[in-house]
């Protein structure tokens, strides 16, 4: 990804993790109410490479 502010390029990792049903105490939302929410635009470019 290219940071488009400071126009850094920068090495990444995205990791996903699939949860189990025991894992009740997380609140899922999509891609689309994300982007609405205040996270930066690699974040976002991010979430839509793993296509949450």
């Amino acid at each position: 990804f290219k940071h488009s502010y400071t126009k850094y390029k920068l090495n990444i990792k995205v990791y996903h993790q699939i949860l189990n049903n025991e894992n009740k105490n997380y609140e899922f939302q999509t891609l689309k109410e994300l982007e609405s929410t205040a996270l930066s635009a690699l974040s976002l470019k991010a979430l839509k490479l793993i296509k949450l």
